[in-house]
């Protein structure tokens, strides 16, 4: 199963993430600043809406490399740690993360088909055994 890494385009999925990791260092997500057409681009090769959710720390990058300082294609997006939780920057090019968020297909169209489904089989593996009759001897 091949992963690419996490497309966090909504607030749903941007709380999941605050809420269920700590980051020590910055996180690489599916978002790139393509310098050529100045674009913002996810992972599944969607351009992203300026008028979408964003979650960008106060300065939106880090780096003094950027596409105007050198031939470079692409800038990657991380998450970084503020004291307002996780927020969008670019970084340098070279890609030197240590941490990344990755998602994996489940097989289904339909995540809360699939979270139901888990959690079904979940409760069905923690019910009792019924114990099996021994014969009587």
């Amino acid at each position: 199963m091949r992963g690419r890494l996490a497309i966090v385009d909504d607030l749903k999925t941007h709380s999941f993430l605050r809420a269920n990791f700590t980051l020590n260092e910055q996180a690489w997500i599916g978002l790139r600043f393509f310098c050529g057409v100045r674009k913002l681009v996810w992972a599944d090769s969607e351009i992203h809406d300026r008028k979408a959710f964003k979650a960008w720390a106060h300065q939106w990058h880090r780096t003094n490399i950027t596409c105007r300082s050198q031939p470079i294609s692409y800038i990657p997006v991380a998450y970084t740690a503020t004291n307002k939780g996780f927020r969008y920057q670019a970084f340098r090019p070279e890609k030197y993360f240590i941490s990344y968020f990755v998602e994996y297909p489940t097989g289904s169209e339909d995540p809360e088909a699939d979270r139901k489904d888990a959690k079904k089989k979940q409760s069905e593996a923690a019910a009792p055994k019924s114990k099996e009759t021994l014969p009587s001897v």
